[in-house]
């Protein structure tokens, strides 16, 4: 009997077809057990009563699609085989990486996170996320590579095949809206092929418009500031034992910062936490792309007629669902590179934004911190250090929360001391402050800092510094109350805005109390677990470990 790819002359190839579908079956049946049995999953989320066999076809076609690669890469030649299995490593190493960090496989998010990281974040994170389970499938697939050597026969030809095959068939997989449930190789081909589709789709969203139009200037300055990972029960400012932010508690006596304590962001992941705070989401998921099409913060700051400025700490790129279109609002931009590239981008942020708001009135201004970003030990200098030992490598313990509170102590104090030199700089000016999600600190089963499903992880501060009276600062926030707070700060009229928005920190009290959600594990704005954070115990909440914090 002859297999497929066996011409005369060529060797037979029944090593590579049997090894490869050995090798697939081997993978297939490690992946389900590793991964918690995604096609067990699928198939349930995806019943034929439901769905028709429609699912269950493109399951079938998903699976063979992996299959024929595997059995072409093993009947291709040696310097070929090469590059199939530096491929191969690469990104079961991400995948296996991201499951064992995060507890879910690779997203479209994650490649927008990559791509707007340094690269030295890059490494930090490899080696926090490495799994050595990831080395299973890797020897294996070498090992299939080296058995079936015998069988080389393609070359280019069959590496032009195997290439067109993958993006075409993983491609029309896309449209047709199929989610690849199988982990490794084309779950990653389906995340970075949605990375060029999906992209180029939102692209083609239009923002929507505001009729309302301001006929007089404005006579104040607006600032929110979204810090980076800074968990809202590590300022002492909200009872935290040490003395992480001592200034800021300085400024709450005086009557100055007006403190809504501990709230909740609306998701653990970086990405859709600042899009919804942006764009005036009032829940996540988003299915309806709301994200892609709410005026932002910049639309409503044009038509006040505020000069807006984004000044970004962390990266150049925009990164946070603001797409070309939005950017043309932008009337002033401040990126790494005008604050020289070093864990003091934030204070080097602060004096300009001082010098801004100090010299003119009219400003909205949109701040990406830099903050305190794993690894914590390189957000602050070693001379700064308060507690010790610290921890370098992101293991749980006392070491790894020491290393954070020297660096939340470091940076916020020092960042808002900087920007508030100036007694006049109150007079006009209100500041709303934030940050994107929380962390875990090694107190929950696992090593991820954020992105999962536990509370502390969606535990981030929220106040306001400014002349405000009468602000009822019992009612219990989250991200969603940001947006309405700053079209009241601009006066943009109530009646005139054109999304219903959640309730703004300037109107709510006490009384109105209600369930707070976030979104976790989550693949982009479109899914993710939704969590109730106020439940007793909480939805989804991993079982806090013994770790004390001093």
């Amino acid at each position: 009997m002859k297999t497929t790819l066996e011409v005369q002359g060529a060797p037979s190839g029944r090593r590579a077809f049997y090894g490869g579908l050995f090798f697939y079956l081997f993978l297939f049946a490690f992946e389900e057990y590793f991964f918690d049995i995604p096609h067990l999953r699928y198939i349930v989320q995806n019943p034929p009563e439901t769905g028709g066999y429609r699912p269950i076809l493109l399951l079938f076609a998903g699976n063979f699609g992996t299959f024929a690669a595997i059995w072409i890469s093993a009947r291709s030649k040696l310097k070929f085989r090469l590059g199939y299995f530096l491929i191969f490593g690469l990104i079961t190493i991400i995948q296996y990486g991201y499951w064992h960090a995060l507890n879910r496989p690779l997203s479209l998010l994650d490649v927008h996170t990559g791509l707007s990281s340094s690269f030295d974040l890059w490494i930090d994170a490899a080696i926090i996320f490495a799994s050595p389970w990831a080395l299973i499938p890797i020897l294996s697939y070498g090992l299939l590579l080296l058995f079936t050597v015998k069988d080389e026969y393609l070359g280019w030809k069959g590496f032009l095949t195997v290439s067109t095959f993958v993006l075409l068939f993983f491609s029309l997989l896309i449209s047709l809206n199929y989610h690849l449930p199988f982990m490794t190789v084309p779950k990653a081909f389906n995340v970075f092929l949605e990375t060029v589709w999906v992209d180029k789709e939102i692209t083609q969203y239009e923002r929507m418009t505001i009729p309302f139009q301001s006929s007089t200037p404005p006579l104040n300055n607006v600032i929110l500031i979204i810090d980076e990972s800074v968990r809202g029960d590590s300022l002492s400012l909200n009872g935290y034992p040490r003395p992480t932010t001592p200034y800021l508690e300085e400024l709450a006596e005086a009557g100055f910062l007006h403190n809504w304590g501990i709230a909740v962001s609306a998701a653990t992941c970086s990405i859709p936490s600042n899009a919804a705070i942006i764009s005036g989401l009032s829940s996540l998921p988003d299915p309806d792309q709301a994200v892609y099409t709410n005026p932002t913060l910049f639309h409503y700051a044009k038509v006040m007629g505020y000069q807006s400025w984004y000044v970004n700490a962390q990266s150049s790129i925009f990164w946070n669902s603001l797409q070309d279109q939005d950017i043309l609002l932008i009337d002033h931009r401040i990126t790494p590179f005008d604050l020289g590239h070093s864990h003091n981008n934030d204070f080097v942020a602060a004096e300009k934004i001082r010098e801004i708001v100090t010299a003119s009135t009219g400003n909205f201004i949109l701040v990406n911190k830099l903050g305190v970003h794993f690894p914590y030990h390189e957000a602050y200098p070693e001379e700064s250090t308060i507690w010790s030992p610290i921890n370098t490598d992101h293991q749980p313990g006392q070491a790894l929360i020491n290393a954070y509170d020297n660096a939340v102590s470091y940076n916020i104090d020092t960042f808002f001391e900087k920007l508030l030199q100036d007694d006049v700089f109150l007079e006009n000016t209100i500041i709303v402050y934030t940050s994107d999600h929380g962390q875990t600190l090694g107190q929950v089963n696992g090593q991820w800092p954020h992105c999962g499903g536990s509370r502390i992880e969606a535990m981030v501060p929220l106040f306001l510094i400014g002349d405000i009276p009468n602000l009822d600062t019992s009612y219990p926030a989250s991200h969603f109350n940001i947006f309405p707070t700053i079209l009241d700060l601009m006066n943009f009229p109530a009646d005139e805005r054109p999304v219903e928005y959640s309730l703004s920190l300037l109107q709510a009290t006490g009384a109105d109390q209600s369930d707070r959600y976030f979104l976790s594990k989550t693949e982009g704005f479109l899914n993710g677990e939704v969590v109730n954070f106020d439940s007793e115990p909480p939805l989804q909440l991993k079982e806090i470990m013994t770790v004390e914090r001093e």
